[in-house]
C-alpha cells in the first residue's frame, strides 16, 4: 500500500465487517470551490449513465 494510503487526510473511519474503511480527502483538500463542483459533475454523469442502464435493463427485453 502506498505511503499516501496509509497516511491521508481521515475525514471518517469505519468498519464494514472486517474490513476498515478511511474515508480521505486528499483529492479535492486544496481545490478551489469551482473544481470541486466539476470533479462532482463528472462523477455524476457518470453515475447516472450506470445508473440509468441498470434500471433500464429489462425494458428492452420485454
Amino acid at each position: 500500500m502506498s505511503e499516501t494510503a496509509l497516511n491521508g487526510n481521515a475525514v471518517e473511519s469505519l468498519h464494514i465487517g472486517n474490513t476498515r474503511v478511511r474515508i480521505c480527502d486528499d483529492y479535492c483538500r486544496f481545490r478551489t470551490p469551482e473544481e470541486i463542483k466539476a470533479i462532482l459533475d463528472r462523477i455524476a454523469l457518470r453515475a447516472i449513465g450506470s445508473l440509468t442502464a441498470e434500471t433500464t435493463r429489462g425494458y428492452a427485453e420485454t
